[in-house]
Order: C-alpha cells, then sequence, then structure tokens
C-alpha cells in the first residue's frame, strides 16, 4: 500500500512539473513574439 501512495506522489509532482514546463515554454513564446513584434 504505501508503495502505491508514493506511486502516485510522484505521478502528482510529475504533471506539476509537466504543467510548469509548459507554462514556461509558452511565456517563452509570447515573450519571443514580443520581441519580435517590437
Amino acid at each position: 500500500m504505501p508503495q502505491t501512495g508514493i506511486r502516485s506522489n510522484l505521478d502528482v509532482t510529475g504533471l506539476g512539473i509537466g504543467l510548469l514546463c509548459s507554462a514556461a515554454l509558452l511565456a517563452a513564446r509570447r515573450n519571443k513574439n514580443k520581441t519580435i513584434i517590437k
């Protein structure tokens, strides 16, 4: 049982990291677009 709990926690943290990475990529793209427009 504890192993499954750890597994789920790792999955949740992995999803959180993925969301942060995707958000960072979107922000970088927006910044690049702004600089190109300027």
